[in-house]
């Protein structure tokens, strides 16, 4: 399709009718700016909140931090307290004891090697006792009387 040139100057083109009269174009111009001013009025409520919960949250940090900075320090008192050197030897004197009192019934016996008699002692003692002191008669020393 080929279009004619237009010969006519641009003042003396004629605008488009329009069906549209202009107190309707008016109309809806007011009524979107005032939709624009509601969109306006909730972004800044928007913002507002926004504004409310970063300051919640900055809130919530400095309480988040004063809580750490107080737990750390009732761990250290807690670990580094100046009766923990106390406690702490106390616990070590205690634990010697008790491994005084496991190994009390432990006779050493010089010139024997330790745990060498197994599971019977008994029978370790009836037939290494003899051949190491040199003695085969042993006397009894109670009222029953003396065994060969």
């Amino acid at each position: 399709m080929v279009v004619p040139p237009m010969n006519d100057p641009p003042e003396t083109v004629q605008p488009p009718k329009s069906n549209i009269p202009m107190e309707c174009i008016l109309q809806e111009i007011t009524a979107f700016g005032r939709r624009l001013e509601g969109m306006d009025t909730k972004i800044s409520d928007l913002a507002a909140e926004s504004r409310s919960i970063c300051n919640d949250i900055a809130s919530f940090q400095d309480r988040v931090t004063s809580t750490d900075h107080r737990l750390s320090l009732v761990e250290d008192k807690l670990f580094f307290s100046p009766n923990s050197d106390h406690k702490l030897q106390y616990l070590r004197d205690k634990i010697t004891n008790l491994e005084d009192w496991g190994r009390r019934d432990n006779v050493p016996f010089f010139g024997i090697a330790e745990r060498v008699e197994g599971m019977d002692f008994k029978a370790f003692l009836i037939n290494n006792i003899p051949t190491i002191t040199g003695l085969t008669f042993f006397p009894r020393w109670n009222c029953r009387g003396l065994i060969a």
